[in-house]
Formats: structure tokens, sequence, C-alpha cells
């Protein structure tokens, strides 16, 4: 969802052999790509959900592309 609405990659500068290992470091460390302050809220709040620490947490796949068609979040 943030490369969608940033239209970029979250960390361009982490290349290399081991970009895959670097990235699931990071994320398991709890960092998360900047948000944009012009993002909408609904859309911000869904993401951060998404990237919840703690899988039960995490909204399933058919709660994910209703709240993004437009439906209840």
């Amino acid at each position: 969802m943030w490369e969608i609405a940033a239209q970029a990659e979250p960390w361009p500068a982490v290349q290399g052999a081991f970009l895959a290992d670097q990235l699931l470091g990071r994320i398991r460390a709890g960092e998360r790509p900047v948000v944009s302050s012009h993002w909408p809220t609904a859309y911000v709040a869904l993401m951060a959900r998404c990237w919840s620490m703690e899988p039960a947490s995490r909204p399933a796949f058919p709660h994910i592309a209703e709240a993004l068609a437009g439906g209840p979040a």
C-alpha cells in the first residue's frame, strides 16, 4: 500500500545481494517507511493495521479489498 501511495520504493538505499535480509531486518525491528501527511487518514490507518507486528491484528485481504473499494473500514 505504501508503494502505491508513494509511487516509490520505501528504502531506495537498501540494495545488494542481501536486499531481502536487510529489508526483513528493518521490518522485524519495527521500522516502517515515512507516511506522507497528504495521504487520506483512512488509507494510512488501514496501512498501519496491515503493518501490525501481531499477525492476528492484521486485516484479512477481503477486508483490505473492501476498504480500498470504498466499503466499510
